[in-house]
């Protein structure tokens, strides 16, 4: 069961390669970046609430397409270093054989959602505010009581579920699984530092 939370946990875990991340740095595009602010644009958080899914929309069997780091701030320096991290992350899934298609989740009507992964099931709840599409997770797991805030996106047939960071990881360390304290460290630092730090976990219908 811990490897389905450690789907989004290798995700966050980019943080943990910071030098080889650092070579393929763009320094024209994050100096366009910084020079291209526009303080007049919605926030993410504006734009999902505009575009909030209604409930039934996200109900129903999604399965996993791919995942990145994605940031909600304002801070142009963090957006672009995430975004070159991407490629980093997806290689880390890529390493635990977590590929399109093989994780998937069922979202019911009555605020139960089901991941699985090969033969492994997790089960939890959920609660959906439509009115500015942030998500609360809740599982249990190993007798552990975990909880996830985050936000939902939804178009045609695909579904985005951003998970906050610093929950991901706090989760992480919950439960007990071996890791190098130093890393989780790292990456809380990184996590606390910006603000607005997200798993985005992206799914389709089929």
């Amino acid at each position: 069961m811990r490897r389905l939370l450690t789907l989004a946990m290798l995700v966050a875990g980019m943080w943990m390669l910071p030098m080889e991340a650092s070579a393929q740095f763009s320094l024209g595009g994050l100096w366009n970046a910084i020079t291209g602010e526009d303080d007049d644009e919605p926030s993410r958080y504006e734009e999902l609430a505009d575009d909030a899914p209604d409930y039934d929309d996200i109900l129903g069997t999604w399965y996993y397409s791919h995942a990145k780091v994605d940031y909600f701030g304002d801070s142009k320096l963090a957006e672009v270093a995430i975004s070159e991290l991407n490629s980093v992350a997806q290689d880390l899934l890529n390493s635990y054989d977590v590929d399109e298609g093989l994780f998937k989740i069922t979202v019911k009507r009555n605020g139960t959602i089901v991941g699985a992964l090969d033969d492994e099931t997790l089960s939890g709840e959920f609660t959906y505010d439509s009115s500015d599409a942030e998500i609360e997770l809740y599982v249990t797991i190993d007798g552990t009581q975990l909880s996830c805030d985050g936000y939902v996106e939804q178009y045609n047939n695909r579904l985005k579920v951003y998970l906050e960071v610093e929950d991901l990881l706090s989760a992480y360390k919950s439960l007990g699984v071996s890791y190098d304290a130093s890393i989780v460290s790292l990456a809380r630092e990184v996590a606390s530092r910006f603000g607005d730090v997200y798993v985005a976990i992206n799914f389709s219908r089929s």
